[in-house]
C-alpha cells in the first residue's frame, strides 16, 4: 500500500504594469508574506524570478494565486 499523496508545485510571478517604475519590491515583498501565512502549504521558496509553493492540496494553491495584495498608489490612481 503506498502512502505518499500527491503534491502540487506552482510558480508565480508578477510584473510590473501601469507604473512608472519597475521595482516592486515592496509588492513582492507583501504577497511572500502573504502566501507564507497560508497555514497548510508545504514549502514557500521566494526566488529571483518567482515565488514557489507546494501543497498536497490544490486549494492552498489557488488560495495562494488569488490573494488580494492591494497597492494603494494604484487604488489611488484608478478612483481620480
Amino acid at each position: 500500500m503506498n502512502n505518499n499523496l500527491p503534491v502540487v508545485d506552482a510558480e508565480i510571478s508578477i510584473e510590473p504594469i501601469g507604473t512608472s517604475d519597475t521595482s516592486i519590491g515592496k509588492e513582492t515583498a507583501a504577497a511572500y508574506d502573504a502566501i507564507r501565512n497560508i497555514q497548510n502549504l508545504k514549502k514557500v521558496t521566494l526566488t529571483p524570478m518567482s515565488t514557489q509553493i507546494e501543497s498536497d492540496n490544490i486549494d492552498d494553491i489557488v488560495q495562494a494565486t488569488t490573494l488580494p495584495i492591494i497597492r494603494p498608489d494604484l487604488l489611488r490612481e484608478q478612483s481620480a
